[in-house]
């Protein structure tokens, strides 16, 4: 067979042009790739990091409004305290939900646990607020529940650092896909 030039001409132009689909197909396959690994990143390790802040703001507002009516008698800080305790349970149920890796859970049972010791002395404190017993009251908030509040703070601290790991080696890996 014999090539014409308009024959070479028509190869050359075609191979350029099967290169470039080449191109264009490894390099739309490869931004997928990357689009859906940070979208995992984002959706699931950053979602998760999220709701521990959240769940973090929740306690803090458990806490403060205990405190509140231990030291105004406020009803409306009773209400925010159940309010912010609901909140709690909520936020818990949904990252226990979506936690997968022993280490978190075992960590949210301790937290969830944490809080439920903190809420129960934290009712009894306003009981004996509301009997009048200052005394008994202030030294149950001084003993047990300011260690229960500081191990709580611990844990927290510790989950956080541990989904901050996660995310981090997740966003290490993705980079290393590019």
């Amino acid at each position: 067979m014999k090539l014409t030039v308009s024959r070479k001409l028509f190869m050359g132009f075609l191979a350029i042009l099967v290169i470039l689909t080449a191109i264009v197909f490894i390099g739309y396959s490869k931004i997928t790739s990357v689009d859906e690994a940070y979208g995992k990143l984002i959706d699931d390790k950053a979602k998760k990091l999220i709701l521990i802040q959240e769940l973090n703001v929740a306690i803090k507002k458990e806490q403060l409004n205990a405190r509140g009516y231990l030291i105004v008698k406020d009803e409306a800080s009773a209400q925010n305290f159940k309010a912010a305790h609901d909140n709690f349970l909520e936020l818990s149920n949904n990252l226990t939900a979506i936690i997968a890796l022993p280490k978190a859970k075992e960590l949210m049972h301790e937290l969830i646990e944490l809080e439920s010791q903190f809420h129960d002395i934290a009712a009894q404190e306003m009981q004996l607020k509301d009997q009048n017993k200052t005394d008994e009251y202030l030294k149950l908030v001084t003993t047990q529940g300011h260690e229960v509040a500081s191990v709580f703070d611990s844990k927290m601290d510790e989950l956080t650092a541990y989904q901050q790991t996660i995310m981090d080696e997740g966003h290490h890996d993705t980079e290393q896909q590019v």
